[in-house]
């Protein structure tokens, strides 16, 4: 009888003990997971921030970085960094321009069209004709029914902004851009068609 009492009373001590503890373990259990859980997140987190910046940053060197054009002894056309001379884009091109606002036109196949930074056709050459971009836009030229060019604006997309029509057309400045149609030059508003 007292074997079995005392069978009981530690079987009652062991549960109550596990009782308590293992409460307590638990939540010791759960807060270390939880709290291992938060470390990693947070390593994760700062992971993506770092290789977000570093995007962030390769691509505002690559963006920010001088390239003048060159001449191969080919003949043909590439960009160099201004700084270190080292070639950025190789000579593909029979004729290009300077970088304007991350842009600069070539021509490809007897027609114009623009590159970015990295060498890559970013606007078709379709037109027979081009200027630089200006706040955001390009005069570009097509050839009319008459055989002519008639000059409108694409913006950086390549879309058509504002549509051939004109003689010629100058550069965006201050949201104006000189649309010409002899004799008169015509100065139309950023977004707008009409002349103002």
């Amino acid at each position: 009888f007292y074997i079995l009492r005392f069978v009981i009373l530690i079987f009652n001590l062991v549960i109550t003990t596990l009782g308590i503890v293992l409460p307590i373990i638990s939540e010791k259990i759960k807060l270390g997971i939880t709290n291992y859980i938060k470390k990693i997140l947070s390593v994760l987190i700062a992971l993506l921030i770092l290789i977000g910046f570093t995007y962030l940053i390769l691509h505002f060197i690559q963006e920010n970085k001088l390239l003048v054009p060159y001449y191969s002894s080919s003949g043909f056309v590439g960009f160099k960094d201004a700084k270190t001379g080292e070639i950025a884009i190789q000579t593909n091109f029979v004729y290009a321009d300077s970088f304007y606002e991350g842009k600069a036109k070539v021509i490809v196949d007897g027609k114009f069209g623009f590159i970015d930074k990295r060498g890559k056709v970013v606007i078709e050459p379709i037109y027979e004709d081009a200027k630089e971009f200006s706040e955001g836009l390009a005069a570009v030229a097509k050839r009319n029914e008459e055989g002519e060019n008639s000059w409108g604006y694409i913006d950086k997309d390549g879309k058509r902004v504002i549509k051939a029509q004109y003689y010629d057309a100058g550069n965006f400045k201050e949201g104006l851009g000189g649309k010409f149609t002899p004799p008169w030059t015509i100065t139309l508003k950023l977004g707008n068609s009409s002349p103002t």
